[in-house]
């Protein structure tokens, strides 16, 4: 689904940077979502490991990290490589919506060089949490600059109602609800892995 979101948007060709509007936005969307989902991942383990007194694997922790590392590679050679390869570099450098560029791929560099640094060593949890918290970061902010970019209208702003704040927020506690309820009545830690 992460990649037909990136497919709606090449309907956008004059709403959208071409920092951003891409025939790769598909694949754009799909990779990001794999980083995404792996330091998703890596931050549901940690806080229900926390939460719930197990053990944190720290083997499980560096091959997530390694993982989100080379994903953010990849998504960082395809991205730029397409915005160099189509002349459109140099707009990141024209401030404004190259700012919000430049920021996304400071929150792809540094915790892709922190996580391929975390999957190496033995270190604690935070060596890799503080790594995974950027990436989710930087995706949230990739969507939202699409979105709110190619939407923006001259004179005219938005900030989501009261309904809609509410509906999140419940979803929101319905989802903690349900991995609560599941992780207190079914076995999902074994008994090895409690400390």
């Amino acid at each position: 689904h992460q990649s037909s979101l990136g497919a709606l948007f090449l309907l956008m060709p004059g709403k959208l940077s071409h920092l951003w509007w891409s025939t790769m936005l598909p694949y754009n969307f799909f990779l990001s979502a794999i980083a995404a989902g792996l330091a998703m991942v890596s931050f549901e383990y940690v806080v229900a490991a926390a939460v719930f007194k197990h053990h944190c694997d720290a083997g499980i922790l560096r091959g997530l990290a390694t993982g989100t590392a080379v994903t953010l590679l990849i998504y960082l050679l395809l991205r730029v490589g397409d915005i160099a390869a189509k002349g459109n570099l140099g707009l990141a450098f024209a401030g404004g919506a190259g700012n919000l560029f430049l920021l996304e791929m400071a929150l792809v560099v540094v915790p892709m060089v922190m996580l391929f640094a975390a999957g190496r060593s033995a270190s604690g949890t935070g060596a890799v949490m503080v790594p995974q918290v950027l990436v989710l970061a930087g995706i949230v902010l990739n969507r939202m600059d699409i979105l709110f970019l190619s939407q923006i209208k001259q004179g005219v702003s938005y900030f989501p109602s009261g309904i809609e704040l509410t509906v999140t927020a419940g979803l929101i506690a319905a989802i903690v609800f349900t991995y609560r309820l599941a992780a207190v009545k079914l076995p999902i830690a074994s008994e090895a892995g409690k400390a």
